[in-house]
């Protein structure tokens, strides 16, 4: 049984206890007649430096010498002990009153009872004074963890490395210097001898061995440290190791902007604090982090209070059996002996509650419960009480959870359920009436969204809704239990009361390493060695191209080595990013039983920089010590082959950097490799040398994008590879094709083995699902895991012999049989639902048609399906080529191939030959595995086949893929419903996919270190460029994409059926609400656009819905602002319902559907009409659309997914039932219009080609735009800027033309500014928005700005700027913008106080600018002022009516300058001074320092 033990003081007090009875916190009141008025918090819980000895002594100095309050916590074992580095510390509450705080911890994983106090602390910016191990002061296990990112070693962005580098300002780096061999010196830095902090310091030398320091530009750098060759004070430098920073200050960003003042030391050891220098330091670096500078002395008081004689540090060396209220006399000893007395506490009267209240943080949340009890003398007394809660959604009241039904379904109508769309904080509460002593609160969960309670809170309140207990973040489980007697604690168990299951750990124990172990060099193959690969994206790709293993084996004859790649893009030595639930790295090296590691690492750690390469040596080392104690063969030590990373090559595309300064940072980490190879004694191969000069004598691209390497490339790495390994050169030649084959195969089965998609039905969340005779997904999924390892076996078989000539067929027999499963449609599991599920008797597709109503004036009719065409089964998206034929993704396997099966997943054509509206004959393009989302670019088709996305092209005109390459790795695959989806071409250049919850990703590019991320969005990828971005939040489950003419974007959630508008925001994009939500789930939406559709219609926004609504939903999109919305705003009493107008841009949705009817055939055989407002109806409950795009005919298509099962929680992922056989595609056309025309796009002009965006229809203008992706941008470029000499930029009805250039030139990656600016002023208001769209993603959104460099030319410089003279009565400056930067060329100005002034203000960029001088610290307050005066901004030059503008230029055009007069402000202060037109504001800024 897991418990969590809480014993925060507001805990005990309702049990009647206090902290004082286990003597935690020691509380030192301030002495003497100086006292502060400040009470200090120090924290103390490492496992070696004896942090709970130094920070006692510490606090009594601070509360006797410095009349300081001081409360002291410790890390606690269950008897309330002192346990060095125990993630154990009661009282933290304390933290919510304290004016500064001295943290001194290691590797902690606080429980969240008390690891919020910390939160809330940090969050509020509260002062911060970090001692040694306090850079990696927390280490947390589980991910999940709500406060994970604390973790010293987190990578998410939003706090990198965790509370060392985010708080202190730096996280775990290494030892510098040698414990107990190499003591340090401390030595001030000249310059800062004048600092407070150092008043009175001197003479510093510590005991502690040196930490190593990676100095950061917000550093305010104090002392350096210089380690010793011996642990005198006096003793010689060691000269290998030149001083490094020591202590330093910072400022940190709380939770609101507010600031906080952090002191770090990487020192503070025991026995440190005996240096009278160091100690004086760290007193005064108390008094500075209290802002109490001016109070420092020189000669202050820092002699001990009571006996101090620290032990000698290590590793669990602590004195044994001390309790804190040892401490609590002044004059006790530090370290305190264990035999002293103990005072018992006195008893408090224990406090009622009236009210509890259960809240989950965040946003968009649902809050669902089953039933809560609370138990007051073993009496449930909530059932008397009166429920509320934030919100009601899908009829879920309060009263629900304490009406005593516990049925754990939803089915069961017995669950509360708030509504989780644009809400804050979810919350129930219940008043029980009157106040009672609480003994136990039990929270009973709903079944199979358990995990929606996640990081929830539990409160108590008095009469007076004063707190009482507040449970720290919980995570949902399907009961969970708070014992408030005795003991604080929570326990979670299942529904049937017996306690969760631990998650068992199969790995075997860390064996222990000798300390010069080595490996038997050179390295050698032994006979049957099994080889796991680990690593980044380099190791990844080889399993694609299989050259690698196919030259070994080659040479390898009668060897019988396996390869097992275990490697993943993004991969770090200390970092395997996977989705919930994925087998641990030490457990999988152990199931391979692995003899030999690969290792290849060093492409995604280069980007940390040449100063970083150490610490890359490090992790390295660490990591062979980890791979070598896992022990993975069960016999002995694995042997371990370390590769550099590859050089990266300079492709002279200026699409792509060039790769000379990054080159210089793979070499340090190629020297850093084997560095740490020859310390360790493992082999190494250098694969950076022998790779640039590769680069250097071939002209042919051996990469991709510079990083990542083609087939080629990883053909001519393998013989190098091979040369190194066996000492021979072998040979990659074509007649290792077959062997090569043979290769493929088996990477196919293990590929479907490691890299299983679908993750979360086999280990994570949906796994203990169970459905008929409690069978779980689990049970049946992992053992199709264990079928696909005999599988691999068996095909190694096949390359042993196929290495030697020999014949072989390879031999499944003893292949286990799957697991058989029964199917619960028709409510024959708890979890089924006859009600909501199709139909197990399908319609052919002629009878399913006749189910379908339609608009008036409308007609549906089949274009193909499974009977004619049996390849066409679950089609799941569609495109339309340019040469207007319609294609088809099929997903057989869903939701993932099965062993022993074929794997028949495709990208279909259909081309209706005679024009007559039905698909004449089908042809399959290529297999592809799980093709959520295809789209069209460059010739080929880009298809998403996770954990990668894949580029296929047909070079010989036969309809069939040629090539296929992996064009971008780290697709998350974990929900492969969820993955990326529905691939959409912009206008822009980018391709656009959703994906949702449960995925992690891990996308490596050649302009920086990989995009790990979790978060359900949409994502951007530019397949030219190279380049990875999340576009925008949207989640649970999106699917759906759709961009308008004008190039507005919209977005659909699959799951919550919400449809958004997605618009720049700061310098990324967001998700605004675009209609009112009708039905759901959505998974995919069109814009109408069509010749063949009514004219009144076109614009509209359609949505596919494939359970509630089955067909397609209508909307208008008004999207020239003034559109009034109804809004309310606030709750309860407070609540008020307010008009608000659209904006221009700011697009909003109204039904605009007909009323339809049809008759549904229920599972019983009965008959249901059914009526709603649409476009498109069916009766058919299987009918599944999931997606619509209108053709080249301008008939609008819908794909039919056509299944009995639509749910995938419901039913087992291996349900019989689960259609695999049936696939429809209708076409509905206007009776009333004649077919669209065709136009001409596959092979025409270019010239032709730009006519054709003068078409009205969207599809057409997308298809040319796909057409001239593969066409050379030079030619491109050169034809549009003549075809665009046609328009003219003042004329509105020029506007779409001209757009459509400045597109083309986006999509081709050529920023013309020139362009941009007459856009940007154009008669048209959508062009005007559409262009800023354009300058958003060149300038404030690009995600290549601020990586690896393009090499450019360097911008020429027309005229000098800055102070040009500076006279008694006039300062004469001069200011510009930079061409195509949108920057200014002076950033940084100095002038005096009231100084006349005469600025220049010159604008050679071809876009306009103004320039804004306003108050500190408002240039962001006064940008959105302007941006919220839309298309009238023109008119005021973007300057918005505002007291906190100074001065103001007007909107300077191309080649215009202005001259502004103006007396400088006469309060000293940094001015800034910002262009405020939209967007510019992020980037476009600079400072005038106003000095006396």
């Amino acid at each position: 049984m897991k418990k969590v033990f809480i014993l925060f003081s507001a805990f005990l007090t309702l049990l009647g206890f206090t902290n004082a009875l286990l003597g935690n916190p020691v509380q030192y009141s301030a002495s003497g007649k100086d006292k502060k008025g400040k009470h200090i918090v120090l924290i103390a819980s490492d496992h070696e430096y004896r942090a709970e000895e130094t920070i006692p002594a510490l606090a009594r100095i601070l509360s006797v010498h410095h009349g300081f309050d001081c409360t002291v916590l410790f890390g606690l074992n269950e008897d309330g002990e002192i346990k060095a580095g125990a993630s154990n510390i009661p009282g933290l509450e304390v933290l919510k009153k304290a004016d500064g705080a001295v943290i001194f911890t290691r590797f902690l994983a606080l429980p969240p009872e008390q690891m919020k106090h910390l939160d809330e602390y940090l969050n509020r910016a509260g002062p911060v004074l970090g001692l040694r191990t306090s850079t990696h002061g927390f280490n947390y296990k589980d991910d999940k963890d709500p406060y994970y990112k604390y973790h010293f070693r987190y990578t998410g962005k939003e706090y990198e490395a965790g509370f060392g580098h985010q708080v202190l300002g730096q996280s775990w780096v290494g030892h510098y210097g040698k414990n107990h061999k190499q003591s340090t010196r401390i030595s001030i830095i000249p310059k800062q001898k004048e600092n407070p902090i150092l008043r009175g310091v001197k003479d510093v030398h510590v005991q502690a061995g040196g930490y190593n320091a990676e100095a950061q530009k917000d550093w305010n750098i104090l002392t350096m440290a210089q380690p010793l060759m011996s642990m005198n004070a006096d003793g010689a430098p060691d000269k290998t190791k030149p001083p490094m920073a020591s202590e330093w200050t910072r400022h940190y960003q709380g939770k609101n902007g507010k600031k906080g003042r952090v002191f770090t030391s990487l020192y503070g050891a025991s026995e440190d604090l005996l240096n009278p220098g160091y100690r004086r330091m760290i007193i005064n670096g108390v008094y500075w982090t209290l802002g109490l500078e001016n109070q420092i002395k020189p000669d202050s008081k820092i002699d001990f209070v009571g006996a101090y004689n620290p032990s000698t540090f290590k590793n669990g060396g602590e004195v044994k059996g001390v309790k804190p209220s040892m401490y609590a006399k002044l004059d006790s000893p530090i370290p305190a002996n264990p035999q002293a007395k103990q005072s018992s506490a006195k008893e408090e009267a224990p406090k009622g509650a009236r009210f509890l209240r259960i809240e989950i943080p965040g946003d968009n949340k649902i809050l669902t419960l089953n039933e809560v009890e609370i138990f007051s003398g073993n009496k449930n007394v909530a059932r008397q009480g009166r429920a509320k809660q934030s919100s009601v959604g899908s009829g879920g009241v309060p009263e629900r959870g304490i009406d005593g039904n516990k049925n754990p379904d939803w089915g069961g109508a017995g669950q509360t359920h708030t509504d989780g769309f644009g809400t804050t904080n979810p919350w129930w509460e219940v008043d029980l009436g009157k106040e009672y002593v609480v003994d136990k609160v039990e929270v009973w969960n709903r079944k199979s969204l358990e995990k929606r309670l996640d990081g929830f809170t539990l409160q108590l309140l008095d009469s007076n809704r004063n707190q009482i207990y507040k449970s720290g973040k919980t995570k949902g489980s399907q009961r969970i239990k708070f014992t408030l007697k005795n003991k604080t604690m929570v326990d979670y168990l299942l529904f049937n009361g017996k306690p969760e299951p631990k998650l068992v750990n199969t790995s075997m124990p860390p064996a222990e390493v000798p300390a010069k172990y080595k490996d038997q060099l050179p390295f050698s193959f032994k006979k049957g060695d099994i080889v796991a690969i680990l690593g980044n994206g380099l190791a990844d790709r080889m399993q694609h191209d299989a050259w690698t293993e196919t030259v070994l084996q080659s040479a390898l004859k009668g060897q019988d080595i396996s390869f097992r790649n275990m490697s993943l893009s993004g991969d770090r030595p200390n970092k395997y990013p996977r989705s919930r639930g994925f087998i641990p790295m030490d457990q999988y090296l152990q199931h391979v039983k692995a003899d030999v590691v690969f290792a290849m690492f060093g492409y995604n750690e280069s980007f940390d920089g040449v100063q970083n390469a150490e610490n890359h040596k490090n992790l390295l080392i660490d990591f062979v010590g980890k791979i070598r104690s896992y022990k993975p063969n069960g016999k002995g030590f694995p042997r371990i082959v370390l590769f550099s990373p590859i050089a990266f090559q300079n492709l002279r595309d200026r699409n792509l950097p060039n790769g000379k300064a990054h080159n210089r940072n793979l070499a340090a980490y190629t020297q850093a490799t084997e560095n740490a190879a020859k310390e360790v004694g493992v082999q190494y191969v250098d694969l950076f040398n022998p790779t640039l000069k590769l680069f250097e004598q071939n002209k042919i691209p051996l990469t991709i994008n510079g990083a990542h390497l083609n087939e080629e490339g990883n053909r001519l790495l393998a013989e190098i590879i091979a040369h190194k390994l066996i000492g021979k050169k072998v040979q990659a030649s074509a007649s290792l094709s077959h062997l090569k084959e043979t290769i493929h195969q088996k990477n196919w089965t293990w590929h479907n083995r490691y890299r299983a998609t679908d993750g979360n039905d086999i280990w994570g969340g949906r796994s203990n699902l169970r459905f008929v005779d409690d069978q779980s997904n689990a049970e049946v999924l992992q053992h199709e895991l264990a079928m696909l390892d005999v599988m691999t076996a068996n095909r190694d078989k096949l390359i042993w012999a196929v290495a030697q000539g020999k014949k072989y067929k390879i031999d499944d027999s003893n292949v286990p049989k799957p697991i058989s499963v029964v199917s619960n449609i028709g409510g024959k599991s708890r979890s089924s639902n006859a009600g909501k599920e199709g139909n197990a008797n399908y319609f052919n597709a002629q009878k399913s048609m006749e189910r379908f109503d339609v608009r008036d004036g409308f007609k549906v009719n089949l274009f193909a399906d499974e009977s004619r065409f049996p390849e066409l089964i679950n089609p799941v998206q569609m495109q339309v080529d340019t040469k207007g034929r319609l294609w088809a993704a099929v997903w057989p396997t869903y939701p993932m191939w099965e062993p022993m099966k074929e794997m028949n997943d495709a990208l279909l054509i259909l081309p209706d030959d005679n024009n007559d509206g039905k698909a004449d004959r089908v042809i399959e393009f290529a297999k592809v595995h799980n093709p959520l989302g295809f789209e069209f670019w460059n010739g080929g088709v880009l298809v998403t086949s996770g954990p990668d996305l894949i580029f296929l092209r047909d070079n010989d005109g036969d309809d069939r893929a040629d090539e296929r390459y992996v064009i971008l790795q780290g697709l998350g695959t974990s929900d492969t419903h969820h993955a990326a989806n529905n691939l959409i071409f912009g206008p822009d250049g980018g391709i656009y996919w959703q994906s949702g919850i449960f995925l992690q990703h891990n996308h490596e590019h050649p302009w920086g270190p990989s995009l790990a991320t979790g978060s359900s969005a949409m994502y951007r990828f530019d397949p030219r460029r190279h380049t990875i971005a999340l576009h925008g939040g949207n989640s649970p489950n999106p699917h759906g994409i759709a961009i308008d003419g004008w190039g507005y974007q919209y977005a659909t959630d699959g799951t919550g059926g919400r449809s958004y508008q997605v618009r720049p925001d700061g310098n990324s994009w967001k998700m605004h609400t675009l209609l009112k939500k009708e039905v759901r789930p959505v998974p995919a939406c069109e814009i109408l656009s069509s010749d063949n559709f009514p004219d009144d219609m076109q614009g509209d926004f359609l949505i596919c819905n494939s359970i509630g609504f089955l067909g397609i939903k209508q909307y208008k999109l008004h999207r020239d602002g003034g559109y009034e919305l109804t809004k309310t705003i606030g709750r309860g009493k407070d609540a008020k319902k307010v008009t608000e107008k659209t904006k221009l841009g700011e697009v909003w949705g109204t039904p605009n559907g007909e009323k339809l009817k049809v008759k549904k055939l229920l599972a019983d055989g009965s008959n249901q009409d059914e009526e709603s407002d649409g476009f498109m109806l069916s009766g058919d409950k299987n009918f599944r659309p999931t997606d619509a795009i209108f053709g080249e005919d301008g008939a609008l298509y819908v794909s039919d997914w056509q299944n009995v099962i639509i749910g995938h929680m419901q039913h087992n992922v291996r349900d019989p039932n689960r259609d695999d056989k049936h696939g429809r595609i209708f076409r509905v056309s206007h009776t009333k219009k004649p077919a669209q025309k065709p136009v001409k796009i596959d092979g025409q002009p270019i010239g032709k080609l730009l006519e054709n965006l003068k078409h009205p229809v969207d599809g057409v203008r997308h298809r040319t735009r796909v057409e001239l992706s593969e066409r050379d941008t030079n030619e491109v470029i050169k034809a549009t800027q003549e075809w665009m000499k046609q328009f003219n930029p003042k004329k509105k009805e020029d506007a779409h033309h001209l757009m459509e250039a400045l597109w083309v030139h986006q999509q081709h990656n050529r920023r013309n500014g020139r362009l941009l600016n007459d856009m940007l002023k154009s008669p048209h208001p959508h062009a005007r928005m559409a262009a800023l769209t354009v300058q958003h993603h060149w300038y404030n959104a690009d995600p290549a700005k601020g990586s690896q460099v393009v090499e450019e030319e360097e911008a020429e410089v027309v005229e000098k700027s800055g102070i040009l003279s500076d006279t008694e009565s006039l300062t004469t400056i001069r200011i510009a913008t930079v061409i195509e930067k949108m920057k200014y060329d002076t950033p940084n100005l100095t002038v005096k106080a009231g100084k006349k002034i005469k600025l220049v203000f010159a604008n050679p960029d071809f876009m306009p600018h103004n320039i804004v001088l306003v108050n500190p610290g408002k240039a962001d307050e006064v940008a959105m002022e302007a941006l919220k005066l839309g298309a009238n901004g023109f008119d005021v030059g973007f300057v918005p009516p505002s007291k906190e503008i100074i001065w103001a230029s007007k909107l300077v055009d191309h080649g215009a300058e202005e001259v502004i007069e103006f007396n400088a402000p006469s309060k000293p202060g940094d001015y800034p001074y910002v262009c405020t037109f939209p967007g510019h504001h992020i980037i476009m800024r600079g400072s005038m320092k106003v000095v006396r």
